[in-house]
């Protein structure tokens, strides 16, 4: 509705409908102008507005995805690698327990000092005990510190 020069009143409770220059918001923006109102209601500001929210939407769900195959590629891995740490823990302390056997006992021709059967349970031990510390700090580490 325009507003005729005879008609006094009409055009004053209408409100002003800015024109459709696309380059309006350019130009009031490189005049300093307030129009952030004005893109506001803009159907197509509302339409860039939805697609740039999917896309924020998409990308945090592919990133949340690739989040979740990453912690479940650890879960496996630390599967995998503490099953060959407790088999290689066993046969370590089956042959300790071999050779202490075997040192025990009087018809098998196999003699170490005790000074070496000390050392070979000593350390033995302690390599033992450390690497299943290390595997469990990794298997059961604190999210926090990570």
């Amino acid at each position: 509705m325009s507003v005729q020069p005879n008609d006094k009143l009409s055009g004053i409770n209408e409100p002003q409908q800015p024109p459709r220059d696309p380059d309006r918001f350019t130009k009031a923006f490189e005049e300093g102008q307030d129009f952030e109102q004005d893109f506001e209601q803009e159907p197509v500001a509302k339409a860039f507005r939805q697609k740039l929210n999917d896309q924020k939407l998409k990308q945090d769900q592919q990133t949340h995805e690739v989040g979740l195959r990453g912690e479940q590629q650890d879960i496996d891995e630390r599967k995998r690698y503490a099953n060959r740490i407790f088999w290689l823990v066993s046969g370590w302390i089956l042959c300790v327990v071999l050779i202490v056997v075997a040192e025990g006992l009087e018809f098998v021709p196999f003699k170490l000092s005790d000074l070496v059967l000390t050392t070979l349970i000593g350390t033995t031990t302690g390599s033992i005990v450390g690497i299943l510390l290390i595997v469990a700090r990794y298997l059961f580490r604190d999210p926090s510190r990570a």
